[in-house]
């Protein structure tokens, strides 16, 4: 075996199986460097995204029998809430669903409900809120991003 031959890398496919071809280490080396930053870059771009900034986001919700959205990603502040703080002022019950509209959870008037995702892995994106069929309600909502 030549000197050559013994700083080549040998590749398998996927299963396992030796592939004739050999790459030279330093051009491996330099391919898995940009995935490497690739994948860096990556991860930067998610954390700025989810990282807690400490503002607060005031709204005050008209809610009436049409299920409303609040898309905190496409609009204001575009970044997830990370706690949620909900006022029913009513006077009917309000249902809030938190980026599922299949989970809601009922709201009656007066109530209040605070929702806090500091160590989850999930954020608030999406907040969809309802009355029953003919209600009204407004509900005043605090979100810290």
């Amino acid at each position: 075996m030549n000197d050559k031959e013994e700083r080549e890398v040998v590749v398998y496919d996927r299963s396992l199986s030796k592939v004739e071809e050999r790459i030279n280490p330093e051009l491996l080396k330099l391919i898995m460097m940009d995935d490497l930053r690739v994948s860096i870059n990556r991860m930067d771009k998610h954390f700025e995204t989810e990282a807690f900034e400490g503002r607060e986001d005031n709204r005050v919700l008209p809610v009436t029998d049409e299920i409303g959205v609040v898309d905190l990603i496409r609009h204001y502040p575009g970044k997830p809430w990370v706690t949620a703080y909900f006022i029913n002022d009513g006077p009917s019950t309000v249902y809030v669903a938190l980026d599922y509209p299949n989970r809601e959870w009922q709201l009656k008037s007066s109530e209040t409900r605070t929702i806090d995702r500091t160590h989850a892995t999930d954020r608030i994106g999406l907040i969809f809120y309802r009355c029953d069929s003919g209600g009204a309600s407004s509900l005043r909502v605090t979100g810290q991003f």
